[in-house]
């Protein structure tokens, strides 16, 4: 677990006791704007069997979250592809290139959500989606926790982190270089931090 998320507590989508404490009741989505200094994706693919991880800058967002009713909750998420780094300089140099990402033609990588549900417990939703890779868009589903720093409750506009993880598959996108060396599977941990606009 992130050492972020042990000195944080969950808070429902669709269960008003659990907001309560944090924020106060709406009666329809609020929007949040993003902190992009404080937001970043994750993510870790297999490289001859060993995992390699990387991080992605988050560009933009665009949030509007029901805390009664989670399915009228929306996530746009925009990521900045051409900064993209991982653990070595010569991986970070082939993620980026024409043979993977192409960052140079197609610079972001976005998801845009068409669904969200109430998870299996309280504090979780099941985002589902549309992220586009290179030009080609294809479904994903993420499972998603909103948390907050316990520090914050009771102030009138708390950050709060959104944390979206799941999985897709390169190939499924056409990045298909590497195929000896690199699994198809690529992680996903993105990380928002926002609050209320």
């Amino acid at each position: 677990m992130h050492p972020m998320m042990t000195r944080r507590h969950a808070l429902a989508f669709g269960t008003a006791a659990l907001c309560a404490p944090a924020l106060p009741a709406f009666a329809a989505p609020i929007a949040y704007r993003l902190d992009a200094k404080r937001s970043h994706v994750g993510f870790g693919v297999q490289l001859s069997g060993d995992t390699l991880t990387g991080s992605m800058p988050v560009r933009s967002a665009e949030l509007s979250l029901d805390f009664e009713q989670v399915a009228n909750s929306r996530v746009s998420v925009t990521l900045d592809a051409a900064n993209t780094r991982m653990g070595v300089f010569f991986a970070t140099d082939a993620l980026r290139s024409a043979d993977l990402l192409d960052t140079a033609k197609y610079p972001n990588i976005t998801f845009r959500s068409t669904s969200v549900r109430q998870g299996p417990t309280a504090a979780e939703a099941i985002v589902s989606g549309n992220v586009t890779i290179k030009d080609v868009t294809a479904p994903v589903t993420l499972t998603t926790v909103l948390t907050q720093d316990r520090a914050t409750v009771g102030q009138t506009n708390p950050e709060l982190v959104m944390v979206l993880r799941g999985s897709v598959d390169r190939e499924t996108f056409g990045i298909t270089a590497y195929r000896a060396l690199v699994g198809p599977r690529v992680d996903l941990d993105i990380r928002a931090a926002v609050r209320r606009a």
